[in-house]
């Protein structure tokens, strides 16, 4: 054969070599993607949380995150069950100064989450500045996707006993609930409609959905806020967003209106003055009016 044509064959054998093992190569970076990410664990007493709020219309639909490790969920369960258990030491109802000064045939509890809804009347929700611009009441409604991490030493991802599973998932939506405060115009809002969810990325494990109405105001905008006192002896990492949609308009808001674009605030450095400030929303709503056909 010519030595052109022995050329040529040698150059198309090189060149097919060459596609079959890039797609090989291509083909096992998509298996490795497809894979799912290994988890690092939370570290024992860090919560990270997430806070997503949307007005549709007249009612807010609230979705509260919650991740932590099998070690805090013990902690937080185990404080919750002290909480509910009657005591036959003091009636039913005690104070809070009662619960802070126990009896010494009491347990005295390790781990507490704040339940009174009372802010400090020395310290103003809305410290945290707000932008004063108005918001897009319709921001891009994609699937946020958690891109944080976490320090951890182990690369594992966190499987829950059952049992306690049961009782942290049976307790959560109530204490989840009470540990916050929601005013509109400083009228406090009834919560509704309370469940809960697995939540669907890491590194959140359950998620509680409530929903509350916006009262009728005869003002042109109503004054919303939500105070998080959730997890006061947890140290952690929050973040929260609101947005509105249909007749809603978002005027002001202290949060980003989803969650991808939230900032990530670790609650660790923080003093307790900056972290109420940190885990309030404060927001200025109005309506449009519905347009008679």
């Amino acid at each position: 054969m010519p030595p052109r044509f022995v050329q040529t064959i040698n150059l198309l054998l090189v060149s097919l070599a060459a596609v079959l093992l890039g797609s090989n190569l291509l083909g096992s970076s998509f298996a490795s993607s497809a894979r799912p990410a290994i988890a690092h664990v939370l570290k024992d007493g860090y919560i990270e949380r997430t806070v997503e709020v949307v007005i549709r219309d007249d009612t807010a639909y609230v979705e509260y995150s919650v991740g932590l490790n099998e070690n805090t969920m013990a902690q937080l369960t185990s404080s919750w069950e002290l909480k509910t258990q009657p005591t036959e030491s003091k009636p039913s109802g005690g104070n809070e100064d009662e619960k802070a000064n126990p009896k010494e045939s009491e347990p005295v509890e390790t781990t507490k989450t704040k339940t009174d809804k009372k802010p400090s009347d020395s310290k103003p929700v809305d410290s945290k500045p707000v932008d004063s611009k108005p918001v897009d009441s319709n921001p891009d409604d994609s699937s946020p996707t958690d891109s944080s991490s976490t320090d951890s030493s182990s690369e594992k991802a966190t499987v829950f006993d059952k049992a306690l599973l049961a009782k942290f998932n049976k307790s959560a939506p109530a204490k989840v609930t009470e540990g916050l405060k929601i005013t509109c115009d400083d009228k406090p809002v009834k919560i509704e409609s309370v469940a809960l969810d697995p939540a669907p990325r890491h590194p959140f494990d359950v998620k509680v959905k409530f929903q509350f109405k916006i009262p009728k105001s005869d003002k042109e905008s109503i004054e919303l806020k939500l105070e998080d006192s959730n997890f006061t002896k947890q140290t952690g990492a929050v973040r929260y967003a609101l947005k509105a949609k249909g007749i809603a308009m978002l005027l002001q808001s202290n949060v980003a209106p989803i969650i991808v674009r939230a900032e990530r605030v670790e609650l660790g450095e923080l003093t307790e003055e900056q972290r109420k400030t940190q885990t309030s929303i404060l927001a200025r709503i109005a309506f449009m009016k519905k347009l008679k056909k």
